[in-house]
C-alpha cells in the first residue's frame, strides 16, 4: 500500500517499489511490465466476482490511443485523529477513591466474618 495514500495501490513497478532491485530472479529476467485497459481489467473482474466467469486468455495490452487521457483522481489521505484521553476532575476522582474504600472494606469484612465463623462451625462439629 503507498504510505500517503490508503486507496493507492503501489505495484512492482510503480514509484520507489522497484522489486527487482531486491530480487535477483526477476533482476535478471527478460519481463518488461505492460500495462492494461483499466476499465476492462474492471469489468473482467466483476465478470470473475458475480458470475463466476473464467478466462483462459490475458487481458489485452492498452495502446496509447485506448488508455485515457486523464489520470483517474487519487483521493487525498486523511489526517489521522488522536482523541485525548478524558481528565478526571477532582469531583469524579473522590468517587472513585470513595469506591475502591468501601468495596475493600466490604471484601475485609466478609473474610473477617467467613473466618470468624467458619472457624466456630468447625469447633461445634468437632465436639458432636
Amino acid at each position: 500500500m503507498h504510505p500517503g495514500s490508503p486507496l493507492t495501490i503501489v505495484g512492482v513497478e510503480q514509484g520507489d517499489n522497484d522489486i527487482r532491485s531486491r530480487t535477483p530472479a526477476l533482476m535478471n529476467s527478460d519481463f518488461k511490465p505492460a500495462s492494461v485497459n483499466l476499465d476492462d481489467a474492471y469489468q473482467r473482474k466483476l465478470q470473475m466476482y458475480e458470475t463466476g466467469a473464467r478466462f483462459g486468455a490475458p487481458l489485452a495490452i492498452a495502446s496509447a490511443a485506448s488508455a485515457p487521457s486523464a489520470p483517474r483522481p487519487v483521493v487525498e489521505a486523511v489526517q489521522p485523529v488522536i482523541a485525548e484521553a478524558p481528565v478526571m476532575d477532582k469531583a469524579a476522582s473522590r468517587q472513585v477513591l470513595q469506591w475502591a474504600v468501601s468495596i475493600l472494606v466490604a471484601a475485609g469484612i466478609c473474610l473477617w466474618g467467613y473466618k470468624r465463623f467458619a472457624s466456630r462451625a468447625e469447633d461445634v462439629e468437632a465436639q458432636s
